[in-house]
């Protein structure tokens, strides 16, 4: 059974859909049998302490200034392992410090190299000189590189002709996404409390290039501006709050909240929006889907993988104002029924084809 080292700037106590991420299909290969040893460039945890987890171990690595230093000490935390245990494959889950290493321990540990592209990664690197430099290195080294969806693998497959791209979709556990009572009685008192509006909600990340200020301006600017409540949970920058006030929309703001503590705010929701200008896929996708809820985004990766536009969600082209604002009209001009209709949909599809089983198959085939 396959023994590897599995190097991520992502992981508990991280936050963020790449954090759950890895730590899913970290637990997941585990409970199928592959040893897996985390090495984790972060601050969160005292550094070169070796804990022992079932399935493996997790190892936390210092991150200074000079990123040459911290990677010197992620060797060295390496090599606290070295002489115990012999690996099958390394990992460099996504990320610029992972990507980095990946190629140089894993010549040294005279291992396979496989590459994990998440998104952000990618879509910023291509275009950064340097940072072009370390994907070209990471991808070439590679046995193998994993993309989240179709458009990141059309696009390195272009790019880096001779690689082996493979179709990495996320997954998720049903059973952990369901509403108990507590959760559905919350969502039933906001929508009572906001009587007569669509709730649209916008989870995760509210950065500018997840679309937020586009299509908040995309929604001051509809007809129907004064018939939504907006729901926003998590870290959102003051000067997107200014401009809320500025379009005077009827807005709700809640700081990052929990993964445990999500799904009473989804089950507030009638859409969630996820308008990201680039994205791998996101995992907020994935989680309202679960609960029934459909999506209004944009047809951009891992988004356009599975929301289909009509029938489980709302899409628009990325950045198209106009468009965007055809899909509000169309979520406003829609009736209860064919919302929930197309949040039944998205659920169906996410059980059938984005569960995490599959998920973890999947990497198991690539693992050998």
């Amino acid at each position: 059974m396959s023994s590897i080292i599995w190097l991520t700037d992502n992981y508990p106590p991280e936050k963020g859909g790449l954090a759950v991420s890895c730590q899913r299909i970290v637990q997941n290969l585990r409970k199928q049998g592959v040893r897996i040893h985390v090495v984790h460039f972060t601050n969160e945890h005292p550094p070169f302490e070796i804990i022992e987890e079932e399935g493996g171990t997790y190892m936390a690595c210092e991150i200074t200034e000079d990123e040459p230093h911290t990677l010197n000490l992620g060797w060295i935390t390496l090599k606290n392992r070295i002489e115990k245990e012999s690996f099958s494959h390394l990992v460099a889950f996504g990320g610029r410090l992972p990507m980095l290493a990946g190629p140089v321990y894993a010549d040294w540990l005279d291992v396979p190299l496989i590459t994990m592209v998440r998104g952000l990664e990618f879509d910023q690197s291509v275009f950064s000189p340097s940072l072009r430099m370390t994907l070209r290195h990471a991808f070439r080294r590679s046995i193998t590189i994993c993309a989240v969806s179709k458009e990141k693998v059309y696009k390195i497959d272009k790019m880096y002709k001779g690689v082996t791209v493979n179709y990495t979709p996320n997954g998720i556990n049903l059973s952990e996404w369901q509403l108990t009572a507590e959760e559905k009685a919350f969502g039933e008192r906001f929508r009572e409390k906001n009587e007569g509006k669509r709730v649209i909600g916008i989870f995760g990340e509210l950065r500018a290039r997840k679309g937020i200020p586009f299509f908040l301006k995309a929604l001051s600017e509809s007809p129907y501006c004064r018939e939504v409540k907006l729901l926003l949970v998590g870290d959102l920058p003051e000067v997107y709050e200014q401009r809320l006030g500025k379009y005077r929309m009827d807005y709700e703001t809640h700081e990052f909240v929990p993964q445990e503590s999500l799904k009473a705010y989804y089950a507030a929701c009638d859409v969630i929006a996820i308008p990201s200008f680039y994205d791998g896929m996101p995992n907020i996708l994935l989680e309202a889907g679960a609960l029934g809820i459909p999506v209004m985004g944009s047809k951009v990766d891992g988004i356009e993988d599975i929301v289909e536009d009509g029938r489980s969600g709302y899409l628009f082209c990325p950045a198209s104002l106009q468009d965007c604002q055809k899909a509000i009209q169309t979520l406003m001009e829609d009736t209860s029924e064919g919302v929930q209709e197309k949040g039944r949909v998205l659920q169906e599809k996410i059980a059938a084809e984005y569960n995490d089983e599959k998920e973890t198959e999947c990497y198991l085939n690539i693992f050998g």
